[in-house]
C-alpha cells in the first residue's frame, strides 16, 4: 500500500481571548464529550485532550469534522460495498495539534478534507455560549522567502487565486484591485477568482502596486490559509537585478512524514499521530523558530 505523507504546519496564535486558549481549554477538558458538539457550518468536536505535563509543556488535542457523505469499502477484487453506520452516526474527519501556552506556537496536521486553522479558530471562539472569544492562528512562513519579499523593490508579475473572502480581505487593506476581484466575483456567483498581472520585460520601474502590498500579501498568506490557492510575486531588488519570484502557498513552515501507522479500519493511529506532532515541535525547537 503507498504511504500517505502526513503534513504537520507551525502556526502561531496570533489573537487569545479574552479567556486565554489555555485557560479555554482547561475549561473544555471538564465537559463531556457528548457537550462538545458546535455547529460552524458543519458539526465539529474536540474529542481528545492531552493536558500539559512538567516534561511535556504542550496541550495535545484531537478534532474532529462529521462528513455528510461516506466513501464505499472497496477491494481489488470485488465491488465497492457501503460502509455500516448506525443512525445518527458519520464519517469523522479528524485533525490534531499540538499547543504550547507559554510560546504561543501549534503544531498542527494538516487534512485537506479535515478542520483547517480558521475553523479550529471559529470552533474555539464560539465553543462558550456565554463569553464568546476571539481566537487567530496564523501559519509560519520561511524566513527566507519573507527576506526574499522584502527586498523586492520592483514588482514585475502578480499572480492571486483567492475565494471571495480573501477578495474581501484585500478591499478592506487598501488595495484597490481586490474591490475588482470581489465585484466579478458577485455579479457572477463565482466562489474563487484568479487574476495575473504583468509588466513588460523592458519596463524598468514595473508594476504601480500600493506601498503596503507586502505586509497585505503576507498578512493574506498567513491569517487567510484557506481563502487562498495562488499567491506569487516576482520582481526586481533593483533595476538591473534578476527577477525572482515568491510562491508565498509553498513557503509554509512545514515537515512532512510518510510512517504514521494506520489501525484495522485504516484510521491514522492517534498516538502516533500526537508523537509525530511532537517529534515536529521538537524539531522546530532545535532549529530556532521558538526556544
Amino acid at each position: 500500500m503507498t504511504k500517505r505523507k502526513f503534513t504537520i504546519n507551525l502556526f502561531n496564535l496570533t489573537k487569545n481571548g479574552p479567556i486565554p486558549l489555555n485557560d479555554l481549554l482547561v475549561k473544555i477538558n471538564k465537559v463531556a464529550i457528548s457537550r462538545r458538539n458546535r455547529d460552524i457550518g458543519h458539526d465539529v468536536k474536540l474529542e481528545d485532550i492531552i493536558a500539559p505535563t512538567t516534561a511535556k509543556p504542550y496541550w495535545l488535542l484531537n478534532f474532529s469534522k462529521l462528513r455528510d457523505f461516506s466513501p464505499g469499502k472497496g477491494s481489488k477484487t470485488g465491488k465497492t460495498t457501503a460502509l455500516p453506520y448506525a443512525k445518527g452516526d458519520a464519517p469523522s474527519e479528524e485533525t490534531a495539534m499540538l499547543y504550547q501556552p507559554d510560546t504561543g506556537y501549534i503544531a498542527l496536521q494538516y487534512n485537506h478534507y479535515g478542520l483547517r486553522a480558521e475553523s479550529i479558530a471559529e470552533y474555539l471562539g464560539v465553543f462558550d455560549h456565554k463569553a464568546p472569544n476571539q481566537y487567530a492562528l496564523n501559519i509560519m512562513l520561511n524566513q527566507d522567502a519573507i527576506a526574499r519579499l522584502d527586498s523586492k523593490q520592483i514588482f514585475t508579475r502578480i499572480e492571486i487565486k483567492v475565494a471571495v473572502k480573501g477578495a474581501s480581505f484585500l478591499r478592506q487593506n487598501g488595495f484597490s484591485l481586490g474591490s475588482a476581484i470581489e465585484n466579478s466575483a458577485t455579479s457572477s456567483s463565482a466562489d474563487i477568482v484568479a487574476i495575473e498581472l504583468a509588466s513588460d520585460l523592458k519596463n524598468k520601474t514595473g508594476l504601480s502596486v500600493p506601498s503596503n502590498l507586502i505586509s497585505i500579501f503576507k498578512s493574506l498568506a498567513t491569517n487567510h490559509t484557506a481563502s487562498v490557492h495562488t499567491l506569487k510575486v516576482s520582481g526586481r531588488d533593483y533595476v538591473d537585478g534578476k527577477i525572482d519570484t515568491v510562491n508565498l502557498i509553498e513557503e509554509k513552515v512545514s515537515l512532512d512524514y510518510y510512517n504514521v501507522k494506520r489501525d484495522a479500519g485504516l484510521r491514522l493511529d492517534l498516538q502516533d499521530r500526537f508523537r509525530h506532532l511532537e517529534k515536529a515541535y521538537l524539531q522546530w525547537k532545535s532549529d530556532g523558530y521558538f526556544k
